[in-house]
C-alpha cells in the first residue's frame, strides 16, 4: 500500500506519444476517524406509537467527515445518509417495523468515512425499552386491606383489573384494596397494547 497522500495520475499514450496528467488528484487516506459521543437520550424508551418516548437520539462529533453507525447488540440498527463532523442517529426500538420486547439493550456507536476506514465502535450504551413495568410482581396483603404499587410507564394513563374489578390511573403510585376472600389473583397493568402481571396473595385477616 502506498503512504497516505494526494496522487496526480498521469496517462501516457505510446500510440501518439503523448502524455495527459488527470486535473482531479486521488489521495490515499488509511486514517479512521475519530468518534467522540456527546449525549444519548432518553436512555429508556417504548416504542408504543403515543409520541412518548417512542425513540432514542444519539449525537456525536467525528474527526473528519464520516458516516455514523448504530449497532444495537451487536447487529447494525442506523446508518446516517451523509458524511459529515457532527450528526446525530435516531433508533425507534424497532425492527423490520415491529417493535422489540421489553428489556435492556447494547448499542455502539461507529463511523465509516468515504474511504472505507471505520472509527473505533463506543464503549457501552446501557439501554431499556419499557413499556409498562411494576415495583413488584408478588404482593401479599390481608383481605380488603389497601395496598400501593409503583406503575412505571410513559403513558398518560394506565389500565387495571384485579378480581373482577377495572379502572384508569396516572403512572405512579397506584393504590388499590385487596378482594375481600382469601386465595390468588393476578393484577394486570395495561397501556397502548402492552401488559403486565403481578401475583396476588391475599390473606385471611389475624385474628
Amino acid at each position: 500500500m502506498l503512504p497516505e497522500g494526494e496522487y496526480q495520475p498521469r496517462v501516457r499514450l505510446r500510440g501518439d506519444r503523448t502524455t495527459y496528467t488527470l486535473p482531479n488528484p486521488i489521495r490515499i487516506d488509511v486514517t479512521p476517524p475519530r468518534l467522540q459521543l456527546v449525549s444519548v437520550r432518553p436512555k429508556v424508551l417504548s416504542p408504543d406509537g403515543d409520541r412518548r418516548r417512542d425513540r432514542v437520539t444519539f449525537r456525536y462529533r467525528l474527526s473528519e467527515p464520516a458516516k455514523g453507525l448504530l449497532f444495537v447488540d451487536g447487529k447494525r440498527r442506523g446508518k446516517t445518509r451523509f458524511a459529515r463532523t457532527e450528526d446525530s442517529i435516531v433508533w425507534y426500538g424497532k425492527v423490520e417495523r415491529r417493535a422489540l420486547a421489553p428489556g435492556p439493550y447494547t448499542a455502539r456507536l461507529a463511523a465509516v468515512d468515504p474511504a472505507g476506514n471505520t472509527a473505533e465502535r463506543t464503549g457501552p450504551i446501557q439501554l431499556r425499552i419499557r413499556y409498562v413495568a411494576l415495583g413488584r410482581n408478588r404482593i401479599s396483603v390481608t383481605a380488603g386491606a389497601r395496598f400501593a404499587l409503583r406503575v412505571s410507564s410513559d403513558a398518560r394513563l394506565v389500565r387495571w383489573s384485579l378480581a373482577g374489578r377495572i379502572g384508569f390511573a396516572r403512572p405512579g403510585t397506584l393504590l388499590l384494596r385487596a378482594p375481600l376472600e382469601k386465595g390468588r389473583f393476578t393484577l394486570t397493568v395495561s397501556a397502548n397494547g402492552h401488559a403486565t402481571r403481578a401475583a396476588v396473595f391475599v390473606l385471611e385477616p389475624s385474628r
